[in-house]
């Protein structure tokens, strides 16, 4: 007998030793549901008993928990991307499926602690779930929250009817802003706000859930981008292959999830209204919501991200300016707002002079965190809204006791089947309370044969029950040929086909082309299952990168990731197994350098990295893999490291006279082209754009020299990084202290930092003291106001023997004063 049989796993209450809990009727001795889920029972860490599973999705399962030393019921997050990996029913450890997707599950399980440390800073926040613990346990990882009784946003509207008033929305969405306001100060983004994400309990306390760092981060790695997102709520900067994104994306979803609440359904989807914006305002639906507060809202599900509010305070300002009025009863429980006390300068004090022309004495010190207007907010918006009450046989269902003037019961949310296999999708849209409806096939060169394609009904829109859905699911791309004629022909039947993708590709028939390398390369799939040809697997593996290529151009970079993985897969496996390919590997590290690449265009420079060194380390005479290593060190803010190699390679040339200058600025419009973006990508084409007086010379000039120490110097002020702006300049002792408490500061007091170099000119070299003029833009804000400024600075730099920095600058003017 354990000596926590007292504890029911159903609901952590003392059951004493009855075999079926009397509160919630769990009968001790159940089993878990799936092999996959740890059984109820189990001890993590020691001192966390699982009871049973909450929850689950594609990439983890949550479980009721109970703290033996604390004696608290808590919710536990287990890590199991199902696609990647597996347990069996009589083990705790987890099973990676293939030894190459150990890489993709190692990535996933990296973000999904970085998540636990995200959310261990705001475990104080009241708008976020806190987080206790996290650990490594069972070749996984775990991350330990309060339990919280409740429902989520999403169930709460199907109780209500499927809308709610504006107030209503307002009452909820706010603290959501708060919460969001909060960490994107800190550079997060949730990146996946919507109804379901977002979670009322019992006391009417409102919580954000699920920051998905692992989700986001596998996407590409195991489905497609359309079951990460959720349509209707995903901007369009979501969709384009990691576009840049930032406060305005977590924007989008707030006013998209207000939108579906106050009118019944979501948005029309972001690349739908691209060409054609066909939203309508709430107020054509009989929306009872100020004008003002309607155009703020219009304003933030702009399809354009320049055309949002940039931050969540101007979202919550233009709200509060729109229903102060409607509101104003609430003042008298607004919290008092009592700024921190400002540290004033003192004459003494000496500053870096760039700020001159911002800054006035009142903003150097450390200001209030909050707006008037978002204070007014939160004193309205944290007033209670309706307790939730629990009325269910489990203990974990509640409902709100505010009711619906129109039954639901016959309203429900439509299920995203999108990507899921036709047997899932059915058993999804039949358990939702629809019937399915016609089915058609079509073929697609991008989705798995399969899969589902499209569904006639939006997701997460609300329609009636038995309802009916029709569904497209892929084809795939069929062989051409019976296995008997590939078995039969073997590599000339795969040849054909090969050669007739190369000549589709050669007359520009790029969809044509793709089809015919996938049709030869799934028959050479087919030919090594038949026999194990040595020859077919190597045609598998390089028609696997060659399709991964064309999927590039044609703009396709998540698929295209998935075919280069193939490859690097296929032909590493071949070479455990063919003493000849082993003996010479060159075609797989191209295929490792090809993988680096859409690494790149995927916006992942740490597996770019990676994967760019391990192709140079099988054959170090592919030094175009060195573009992808610079680029990979670039976005990967190793801006020293990435510096050196563009410096290195510069103006080496390739076999066909080609500089490397050319192939790294065709790799910053392709990166561009695909919405990879980096702060710094100018300054380094400015650097490449320089003329050397050897080309096979690659010692750096003292022009050069200089001009790295400016941007380095501008960089490290943009990122933040205090050592590294410190290690730029040349002061004495005692004013080096005070420019650095200067710049803490200032750190510390304002945000969105950007500080952009125009142009660096007129340098004039004197032996070891150099000046050089320098036109710049600096903008910052905090929190409610933005400042900006432009100005022309004449640096003084002096020579010293930093090898990091041989030039540092020791005085700064503006120029004209």
């Amino acid at each position: 007998m354990s000596e926590f049989d007292h504890l029911c796993m159903g609901c952590m209450i003392d059951k004493g030793m009855e075999k079926v809990c009397p509160v919630c009727g769990w009968e001790q001795g159940t089993m878990q549901e799936s092999p996959q889920h740890l059984p109820p029972g189990t001890i993590l860490h020691d001192k966390y008993i699982l009871g049973r599973v909450l929850g689950h999705g594609g990439f983890g399962i949550t479980y009721l928990a109970w703290d033996v030393h604390l004696e608290m019921k808590l919710a536990i997050k287990e890590y199991m991307p199902r696609n990647f990996a597996t347990r069996g029913s009589d083990q705790a450890t987890v099973s990676i499926y293939t030894w190459e997707l150990e890489t993709h599950f190692d990535h996933g399980l990296n973000k999904f602690l970085d998540e636990a440390k995200i959310l261990a800073q705001f475990s104080n926040h009241p708008g976020i779930v806190g987080v206790r613990d996290f650990f490594k346990e069972n070749g996984t990882a775990y991350l330990v929250m309060y339990y919280l009784e409740g429902i989520d946003f999403k169930q709460y509207l199907e109780q209500q009817g499927g809308t709610i008033s504006f107030e209503t929305a307002l009452k909820i969405m706010m603290p959501v802003m708060d919460a969001l306001r909060e960490v994107h100060t800190y550079g997060t983004l949730h990146r996946d706000i919507s109804p379901d994400n977002i979670y009322i309990t019992k006391e009417g306390q409102i919580k954000i859930l699920d920051f998905g760092a692992a989700r986001h981060a596998m996407n590409d790695f195991n489905t497609s981008i359309s079951v990460i997102l959720k349509p209707g709520y995903a901007p369009e900067e979501q969709y384009r292959s990691k576009g840049k994104q930032g406060p305005w994306t977590d924007i989008y979803a707030v006013a998209a999830t207000i939108y579906r609440a106050i009118v019944g359904k979501t948005p029309p989807e972001s690349l739908d209204r691209l060409e054609e914006d066909i939203i309508e305002p709430p107020s054509v639906f009989d929306v009872s919501i100020p004008l003002e507060a309607e155009n703020a809202l219009m304003k933030a599900l702009s399809v354009k991200a320049a055309n949002r509010f940039q931050s969540i305070a101007e979202f919550q300002q233009a709200f509060s300016l729109s229903t102060k009025e409607q509101l104003a009863h609430a003042e008298s429980i607004r919290p008092p707002s009592t700024p921190l006390e400002k540290k004033e300068p003192t004459a003494k004090k000496r500053f870096p002079v760039w700020l001159i022309g911002v800054l006035s004495i009142g903003t150097l010190g450390v200001i209030t965190a909050g707006i008037l207007g978002v204070i007014l907010l939160i004193g309205i918006f944290n007033e209670d809204i309706d307790p939730v009450t629990e009325e269910s046989i489990n203990g974990t269902t509640a409902v709100l006791t505010q009711t619906s003037n129109e039954s639901s019961s016959k309203k429900l949310t439509v299920p995203n089947v999108l990507d899921k296999t036709e047997d899932d999708a059915k058993t999804f849209i039949t358990n939702a309370g629809f019937k399915i409806g016609s089915i058609h096939y079509e073929e697609n060169s991008f989705i798995d044969k399969g899969l589902i394609i499209n569904q006639s009904m939006e997701p997460e829109t609300i329609a009636n029950k038995n309802d009916t859905v029709d569904l497209t699911i892929s084809k795939g791309i069929e062989l051409p040929v019976d296995l008997a004629i590939i078995q039969t022909e073997q590599l000339a039947i795969i040849n054909k086909y090969w050669d007739q993708g190369a000549a589709l590709y050669e007359q520009n028939n790029k969809e044509g082309s793709l089809k015919a390398y996938i049709q030869a390369r799934d028959m050479a799939a087919e030919l090594v299952k038949y026999n194990g040809d040595f020859d077919a697997q190597f045609a598998e593996g390089v028609l696997a990168r060659t399709v991964g290529i064309l999927k590039e151009e044609l703009g396709y970079y998540s698929y295209a990731l998935q075919d280069n993985i193939k490859s690097v897969a296929i032909l590493n496996d071949l070479a455990e197994k063919d003493p000849v390919f082993n003996s010479n590997q060159t075609e797989l590290a191209i295929s490792y350098g090809n993988l680096s690449w859409t690494y790149l265009l995927n916006n992942y420079p740490k597996e770019a990295i990676d994967t760019a060194e391990k192709g140079l380390s099988i054959d170090s005479n592919q030094k175009w893999m060195y573009a992808n290593l610079a680029h990979g060190y670039l976005l990967n803010n190793q801006f020293e490291k990435a510096k050196q190699l563009y410096l290195e390679y510069k103006d080496e040339l390739f076999d066909n006279g080609k500089p490397f200058k050319e192939f790294f600025l065709e790799d910053f419009t392709a990166l561009e082209n695909a919405g990879v973006t980096h702060p710094h990508f100018n300054e380094i084409k400015q650097l490449l754009n320089e003329n050397t007086s050897n080309p096979t010379n690659t010692t750096t000039s003292n022009e050069d020299e200089i001009m790295i120490t400016i941007y380095a110097n501008a960089i490290s002020f943009e990122r933040e990084d205090l050592p590294g702006y410190m290690s730029t300049i040349a002061e004495p002792d005692g004013i080096n202290k005070e420019t650095e408490q200067f710049l803490q500061e200032f750190f510390a007091a304002y945000n969105n930092i950007k500080l952009e170099i125009e142009t660096i000119q007129n340098i004039a070299i004197n032996g070891e003291s150099a000046t050089v003029e320098v036109l710049q833009h600096l903008h910052y804000d905090d929190g409610s106001q933005t400042y900006q400024s432009t100005n022309t600075l004449i640096h003084t730099l002096k020579m010293t023997e930093d090898s990091l920095f041989p030039w540092k600058i020791y005085d700064t003017k503006v120029k004209g004063e």
